[in-house]
């Protein structure tokens, strides 16, 4: 190294080096810093921009201050300017705005002011009502000399308009309807133009709109009149909220008032498809209108309404489209169809389209509720009707996770024979007729409960509205209060909480945020009214409310200050033709809820300290309610004025359960009355009951009631906490029963039925929701007092019973019969007679001087012989008996009833003395025989007397003649004995005319010239026995005493014996009970033997057994007994009826029993649904039960007072006795269906959300049509199916849903279905489940019970490489396996062969992966890396998914999907350097001083070469 040259060639290279790294350094640096310095300005220029944002906003802030008294309040109409609030003094509030000057008293010019003009037609009606409203200064004029004309339009002018709206209008459109008017400004008469705009506002124009949008409003602009109008011009004046919305998007940075100055705006309210008022800012004298454009579709309709129904005075609410011969009607809800074509069988198609997804054909659907209650048919049966709510139609529906945002139907009229069974048409069928598309407007739910649309202004802290100013911006909204003068369009008031500057003005105490949101509303803005929307509805559901609610408050202190207000709902149907419309209305309904069928009341108080939340259900009663109204009502509030107080907020009506404060419980109790014919009734039964719910007690006051369709229910919604919840008892007392009708109760638990009666017990736990119901059903006797028939109460009895017997199959027999005897030795016939003797003077004398005996001792025999006939007889006969004895007076010998022998004792002692009071005797007796209380017991007056009436009253009369009063004393008395047989017996009275009736009592006018009448003894007797409300009326007048024990006996014997003839046995079933095709009808003859305690049968020709299909003819099957033809028996398939028809002289015999018999009968679908929805309706008849040899009735067993269904809808036995014809109707057996509870339980998860379907089987496990049940957490996941047998079925299946073409699929609501199998697999949301199935059988009663388990999670596993900064690297090729703790290949999600290969994304497999111990091995590593040296463990259990400690490895649950997310990385084989650093920069110089340092040596070694040489 002595050579410089080479000395510097090496200084050279190292300062190379040196500068190579510095500038290595300085490079990372410099772009380090440059980078931070770029988020530095960056944030900076953010904060500036904050900075900026909020000098602005506090720029434009609004000054609070206080207005005087007396000044005007300004309208906000169209969004303008805030509206002012009452001053502080009246009302306590603050006003959010600049004040203005005070209005002078006397006119200046520019002052603001309003012009009004009617516009009437040729017959001076007016049709159209115009309104100027003129700011200041719009013209330098007086009010007093300013004009407005408002004129139609010229035959010229319409035409050249009418040409320019066709050029405007798009393709395939066309003008459904227009209005135009000229209007014209002046002053002093000139034709002026106001210089600012002016508002204008035609009312009532009856312009025809469906939707907003297809309305252009506009003014016409002649040529050259306006700066760029070349040629005539339509100028749209758009409409405010769909304009501002797209100015304030467009990015200009103007607010929404500075956009206001700038732009004229319309606006259009519509209300039931009709424009109620068209607003628009006018700024010159022109022509203003307004057209409507329709597709041009020949279907196509778009008429419509708002989200609440018009508030028009109308029958009908309807919307009717007419295409061909088929129209389409919309009211309230419900779609119907009419057809008014030639053709005869045709039927009616429906179509449905949602979202622009294409009109699809709809098959009626029964649904049921979420809660497993039935809700019937979307489609009427006979198709002419469609139900919006039900059939998913409504706007805001979801399904599928889809919502409703756009609905149409049209319906169309086929060829019945082009029709489905399924209700769709036939593919390739034409229709004959189709119907106009309705563009469905309403809503499923409460739309804007929280009151976030239309959005106040950020300057403002509350705003007013009117009705349709709040209407056109989406706030659905509306209110019967409207403001009217200072406080005109002041309707609606929404108060802003975002800014927190409202605090103030409301006087609150405590935190001044909204409930919900940012914004609420206050009730009565400036008018008493009531805030209201309408929602589709399905009757027979439940809809739960909640509300936030507030007091006002005025002290902004901790002293509490309660605001009071109501929740009405009613249908909407009922609230616009009751005309609900003003707040009176409205509190009349508060005040007299029982006038308005079907509403409902709810009193709610809170305090100003903080929301308080209110919620409570509401059952849709009314069968026709298709919409419902809900109102909110301002009550009394601490201001003391209605129009300061009440905020609310957060309003929801839902199907689904509300959810509790959490630690508490909601309970909702609900008592149901049905069935009593008036409110009164029912309402009565109701101030009497208690119920007891664990540890708390509800009376009436408690409950909310409403009345409609015969249905009583009262409602409300209580909390309980941790500690007060668990297993509850529940019970009801008080005085159920009704006079005139039978009961039955039941309770319900969650909609389903839990017990029979009273009393029971209901799960209540933390944080859930519990229904309890109990409901009473009634039904009206039909035959009060006993068997009646005809409508009336028949009081002669003959021996007739009806029984059931349930067979094993669980189907019934019923049987019918008939006898010429009456009783049997099970039940005897009851008898309670009362004998009303004569013990006047005269009886203690002899009927003739040959009599061996006085009349009285005749008397007495003729009573031990009667007696002795029934004791005969007392196997089948339970008598009791009564004495009357009268003479001067009367006197009740027995003052209770008494047995034949004891009778028989009182008789002995008799004694006769006295005058013949009849009037006392008769009212004695009837007073007797009303004492008779026995149920079916007949009831028989004999009266006995040996004379005619002499005394009446206190011992009033004629000594021994008979007067006037006398004997009409006697007729009075008579007719106050109700009875089945009355005998009217006399002994030896006067014959024709030997009865002289005289005048008056005084016996000196007893002479010729005072007689009444002269009629006979037997005639006075038969006027006292017409008199009474008797069945049978028999007057007899013996000779002799001596005959009077024949008679008594003859009376025994009729009375045992019915000697009837022209029997016709008729039953019908109910709908609750219906044939099977094991249904026979059976006829049956047999003799009761001497004992009364067995039967022979009695044989004859012929069949006694029939299929049905042998009697439905009018020839019937032939009776026989013997070789005799008695009677036929048929059978009615339409009406359910089965007949025996005796031959017309064939009279029943003495001890004959005759028997018709349905048989194998079952309950009917009516019969479950109705038991589950209602539990029993009615209480079986006392003895109609089937006696074991099935020959008589006996009372115990499944019928005799029980609950249950009545069997038959009307069963009766008419019959001609002595010439006269009788109806009487059977008793009434009951039916009962078995309930088969259901449960779902799950495992290995909390709080389940889902809901499941599950389908009853039979033995041979194939699916119960209508057997399915819905159970989700609103019912607890329990619930009930009612059959005829449990022991006839299998058990349940849970189902999956499919595709429609699986195999064996199985339709429920619309969607399709397949059976899990036990052990089963079912995916609900993203977890998959085991499924398994047990059953319980406890006191007779089955329990299925259908286990969800959790057997799995949800597994990722993702291939990432090593190292800090990598997280972002995917690695793609590492292979992996799977396997179980046995060993075995585990395949995951898609994948067939068991190998695991990340993709690009680092996604090595991703799927449901069941509960076990597994090991992931990592066989291969992406190449340039290593492979995983040990294995990963993985545990999946019911807790989740873990893994083994590794470095490698890392886990994680990704808490949207419920998906453990595991991630595996690799080392790369060799460390490449990290971004940033030195790198391999100091190998690079030393590897480059190596090579110099060769290359030198090598250079040196040459040189030496050269030299050498």
């Amino acid at each position: 190294m002595k050579s410089k040259t080479f000395k510097r060639c090496i200084a050279i290279m190292l300062c190379m080096v040196i500068v190579l790294s510095g500038s290595g350094y300085l490079l990372a640096e410099s772009l380090q810093e440059g980078t931070t310095a770029g988020t530095e300005t960056e944030v900076q220029s953010e904060e500036g921009t904050t900075v900026e944002e909020e000098q602005n906003s506090t720029d434009e802030g609004t000054v609070e201050v206080d207005v005087p008294e007396d000044e005007e309040e300004q309208t906000q109409e169209n969004a303008e300017a805030p509206a002012q609030e009452e001053t502080p003094s009246e009302t306590g509030e603050q006003v959010a705005e600049t004040p203005t000057a005070e209005t002078p008293a006397e006119e200046v010019a520019g002052q603001a002011t309003s012009i009004t003009k009617e516009i009437k037609d040729a017959n001076g009606n007016v049709i159209c009502t115009v309104v100027a409203d003129i700011p200041e200064g719009a013209f330098n004029a007086k009010p007093s000399e300013l004009e407005m004309t408002v004129d139609a339009l010229t035959n010229t002018e319409e035409e050249n308009v009418g040409k320019l709206i066709e050029d405007a209008l798009a393709e395939n459109t066309y003008v459904e309807n227009c209005v135009m008017y000229r209007v014209t400004f002046k002053v002093n008469g000139t034709d002026t133009e106001p210089t600012k705009s002016v508002d204008v506002d035609f009312k009532g124009t009856n312009l025809e709109v469906a939707d907003n949008m297809e309305a252009n409003v506009f003014y016409f602009a002649p040529a050259k009149s306006e700066n760029g109008i070349d040629k005539d011009t339509l100028v749209e004046i758009p409409q405010r909220e769909a304009r501002m919305q797209e100015l304030l998007n467009a990015g200009t940075g103007k607010t929404r008032e500075k956009l206001e100055e700038e732009n004229d705006f319309s606006e259009l309210t519509v209300q039931n498809g009709v424009a109620s008022e068209l607003k628009m800012e006018v700024r010159r004298n022109r022509i203003y209108g307004c057209y409507i454009t329709k597709e041009n579709v020949p279907e196509e309709n778009s008429d419509s309404y708002l989200a609440n129904e018009s508030e028009e005075n109308q029958n009908l609410v309807t919307q009717e489209l007419n295409n061909g011969n088929v129209s389409l009607t919309y009211q309230y809800g419900k779609l119907t169809a009419s057809y008014d074509g030639n053709m005869d069988d045709y039927g009616y198609v429906w179509y449905r389209n949602v979202n622009n997804g294409g009109f699809a054909a709809q098959e009626p659907t029964s649904y049921t509720s979420a809660t497993g209650t039935s809700l019937g048919r979307d489609i009427k049966a006979d198709g002419t009707e469609l139900y919006i709510a039900l059939n998913g139609g409504a706007l805001g529906y979801k399904r599928n996770g889809v919502t409703n945002n756009k609905v149409q139907y049209y319906v169309a009229v086929y060829n019945q024979k082009d029709i489905e069974s399924d209700g769709t048409p036939v593919s390739g069928a034409t229709p004959v007729a189709t119907s106009s598309v309705y563009n469905v407007t309403s809503y499923y739910e409460v739309q804007n409960g929280s009151f976030e649309t239309p959005e106040v202004y950020s300057n403002y802290n509350h705003w007013q509205y009117s009705n349709s100013a709040y209407a056109s911006a989406g706030g659905v909204w509306q209110t019967t209060g409207v403001g009217t003068g200072n406080h005109a369009s002041h309707d609606i008031e929404i108060i802003n909480a975002e800014d927190g500057g409202f605090k103030s003005p409301y006087s609150w105490y405590g935190s001044d945020k909204a409930a919900d949101g940012n914004q609420f509303a206050e009730l009565n803005c400036e008018a008493a009214g009531a805030l209201y929307q309408d929602v589709l509805t399905t009757p027979g559901e439940t809809l739960n409310y909640q509300l936030a609610h507030r007091a006002r408050g005025s002290n902004a202190n901790s002293t509490p200050e309660t605001d009071t207000m109501y929740v009405v709902i009613m249908s909407t149907e009922m609230a616009i033709t009751q005309g609900v419309t003003t707040q009176d209305k409205v509190q009349d309904i508060i005040n007299n809820p029982g006038n308005y069928p079907g509403a409902t009341v709810a009193q709610y108080s809170a305090t100003d300290q903080a929301w308080s939340i209110h919620q409570g259900s509401y059952r849709v009663l009314a069968s026709s309610q298709y919409s419902t109204r809900f109102f909110f009502v301002s009550g009394v509030t601490a201001s003391g004025k209605n129009t300061v107080g009440n905020f609310l907020d957060d309003i929801k009506f839902t199907r689904d359960v509300l959810t509790p404060v959490e630690g508490t419980a909601n309970v909702t109790f609900t008592k149901t009355i049905n069935g009593l014919e008036t409110s009164s009734e029912a309402d009565k039964i109701a101030r009497g009951l208690a119920f007891t719910v664990g540890g708390k007690t509800l009376r009436y006051s408690d409950l909310t009631w409403s009345w409609a369709n015969g249905v009583y229910t009262g409602s409300t919604t209580f909390t309980l906490s941790k500690s007060e919840c668990g297993t509850l008892d529940v019970k009801e007392e008080g005085t159920l029963d009704a006079t005139g009708y039978t009961r039955s109760s039941a309770l319900f638990v969650n909609n389903t039925i839990a017990n029979n009666g009273t009393s029971g017990s209901a799960t209540v736990k933390v944080n859930r929701t519990v229904a309890i119901e109990f409901k009473n059903n009634y039904t009206k006797n039909s035959n009060p007092g006993g068997n009646g028939g005809s409508g009336e109460e028949d009081k002669n009895v003959m021996t007739h019973e009806k029984y059931i017997k349930k067979n094993a199959d669980g189907t019934y027999d019923i049987t019918l019969n008939a006898s010429g005897s009456i009783g049997s030795q099970t039940n005897k016939a009851k008898l309670d007679i009362v004998l009303v003797v004569d013990t006047s003077g005269s009886m203690d004398e002899k009927s003739s001087n040959q009599a061996k005996k006085t009349k009285l001792e005749d008397t007495k025999d003729a009573i031990n012989a009667l007696v002795g006939v029934f004791a005969n007889d007392d196997k089948k006969v339970d008598v009791q008996y009564k004495l009357v004895t009268f003479s001067d007076s009367s006197s009740m010998k027995t003052d209770k009833w008494v047995s034949g022998d004891s009778l028989k004792e009182e008789v002995k002692s008799l004694k006769a003395k006295g005058g013949t009071n009849y009037d006392k005797g008769l009212a004695k007796a009837a007073t007797a025989i009303n004492s008779s209380t026995r149920e079916g017991a007949k009831k028989i007056v004999i009266f006995l007397t040996d004379g005619q009436p002499t005394y009446y009253g206190d011992k009033k009369g004629c000594g021994s003649d008979t007067s006037k009063n006398t004997l009409d004393a006697a007729i009075t008395s008579a007719g106050e004995i109700s009875c089945n047989d009355f005998y009217a017996v006399g002994i030896g009275l006067p014959g024709e005319g030997g009865v002289p009736v005289y005048t008056y009592d005084n016996h000196r006018y007893h002479h010729n010239y005072y007689i009444s009448e002269q009629i006979s003894g037997l005639e006075i007797l038969t006027r006292v026995a017409n008199a009474t409300s008797a069945n049978t009326k028999e007057p007899i007048n013996l000779s002799s005493s001596s005959q009077l024990a024949d008679k008594f006996k003859d009376i025994a014997g009729e009375t045992l014996n019915f000697t009837c003839s022209n029997v016709v046995i008729s039953d019908t079933l109910s709908k609750y009970v219906t044939t099977t095709d094991n249904s026979k009808i059976k006829v049956n003859i047999a003799q009761m033997n001497d004992a009364g305690d067995g039967f022979t049968v009695i044989a004859g020709d012929g069949r006694r057994e029939f299929p049905l299909t042998d009697v439905s003819s009018e020839s019937g099957g032939e009776v026989y007994e013997g070789t005799e033809k008695i009677g036929t028996v048929r059978y009615n398939g339409d009406t359910k009826t089965a007949t025996l028809t005796f031959e017309p002289d064939y009279e029943l015999k003495k001890d004959y029993y005759y028997y018709i018999s349905i048989t194998n009968v079952t309950p009917t679908d009516e019969a479950f649904n109705e038991y589950l929805t209602n539990g029993y309706p009615s209480e079986g008849s006392d003895y109609t039960d089937a006696s074991s040899n099935g020959y008589w009735a006996i009372n115990t067993g499944t019928s005799s007072k029980k609950d249950g269904f009545y069997s038959n809808a009307e069963a009766t036995i008419s019959y001609k006795w002595k010439d006269k014809k009788y109806t009487e109707n059977y008793p009434n057996p009951v039916v009962q269906v078995e309930p088969i509870t259901v449960k779902k339980e799950w495992d290995g998860i909390q709080n389940p959300t889902d809901t499941v379907l599950v389908q009853l089987v039979d033995n041979s496990g194939d699916a119960v049509e209508g057997k399915i049940l819905k159970l989700s957490s609103q019912n607890d996941y329990t619930g009930k199916v009612a059959v005829e047998q449990a022991s006839n079925y299998g058990g349940i299946r849970e189902l999956k849903e499919v595709t429609k073409d699986t195999e064996g699929a199985i339709k429920y609501e619309d969607k399709y279905y397949v059976m899990i199998d036990n052990n089963g697999v079912q995916t609900l949301g993203n977890n998959a489940y085991k499924v398994t199935y047990t059953s319980e059988t406890k006191d007779g009663k089955v329990t299925y019970t259908v286990t969800n388990t959790k057997s799995s999670q949800k597994i990722k596993v993702l291939k990432k490489q090593s190292g800090s900064g990598s997280s972002h690297v995917y690695l793609e090729g590492a292979e992996f396996t799977l396997k179980d703790n046995g060993g075995k290949i585990v395949k995951i999600g898609t994948n067939t062969t068991g190998t695991y290969i990340s993709d690009e994304n680092g996604l090595v497999l991703e799927g449901d992966i069941d509960y076990g111990e597994y090991t992931l091995t990592e066989v291969k590593a992406p190449q340039g890396y290593t492979v995983l040296k040990d294995s990963i463990q993985v545990t999946v259990n019911e807790n989740g998914i873990t893994v083994n400690e590794n470095e490698r490895v890392s886990y994680n649950k990704s808490e949207s999907d419920d998906v453990y997310v595991i991630t595996v990385t690799n080392d790369m084989l060799y460390d490449l350097p990290k971004t940033g650093g030195i790198g391999i920069f100091w190998y690079t110089i030393g590897g480059m001083l190596l090579m110099m340092a060769a290359a030198l040596v090598l250079y040196k070694r040459k040189c030496r070469e050269v030299l050498n040489k």
